[in-house]
């Protein structure tokens, strides 16, 4: 009885395995994959966020490294002042401005990857950059250099040797 048994619970299976999916079954589908974006880095290392698509000739990366570009030049700008960053929203895409200059434009490619609006992405954008250069300019401060100078002859001053 036993091996009949078996036999019987092993035909079941084979036939269960044995059936094509249902038709009208949702199929399970992988989770999408974000699109490949390149990182917009601010030194050291630190990643602002990232910019997706083409914009005239430039694609992902080569909008990076001018967005790095410009954002350097703007720490290295004596009167810069983070604050004075905005966003002016157009019909195709927004544009991170500083003065009259143009920083970077946020389209729908950003909107897409990110499940947000554009115009909120920019926004996003804008307070990182603001919150980001503004540490920067902090850290690269006349008292910061001293501060950093001071505990620098110290540490040299108590080392024993």
């Amino acid at each position: 009885m036993k091996p009949f048994i078996t036999c019987l619970l092993l035909l079941l299976n084979w036939c269960a395995a044995a059936q094509t999916p249902d038709s009208l079954a949702p199929a399970a589908r992988p989770a999408p994959t974000p699109p490949a974006g390149a990182a917009v880095v601010l030194a050291p290392n630190d990643t602002l966020f990232r910019v997706y698509g083409r914009v005239g000739s430039f694609g992902p990366r080569e909008r990076a490294e001018a967005i790095q570009g410009r954002l350097r030049a703007l720490l290295d700008a004596p009167l810069f002042a983070p604050d004075s960053l905005y966003v002016v929203d157009s019909e195709r895409d927004s544009e991170i401005m500083y003065a009259d200059a143009h920083v970077l434009s946020v389209g729908e490619a950003e909107a897409q990857a990110l499940g947000q609006p554009r115009q909120a992405v920019a926004r996003q954008y804008l307070a990182t950059l603001r919150r980001q250069l503004t540490a920067a300019q902090q850290a690269s401060s006349l008292p910061a250099l001293l501060q950093r100078g001071a505990l620098a002859v110290l540490s040299c001053s108590c080392w024993p040797g």
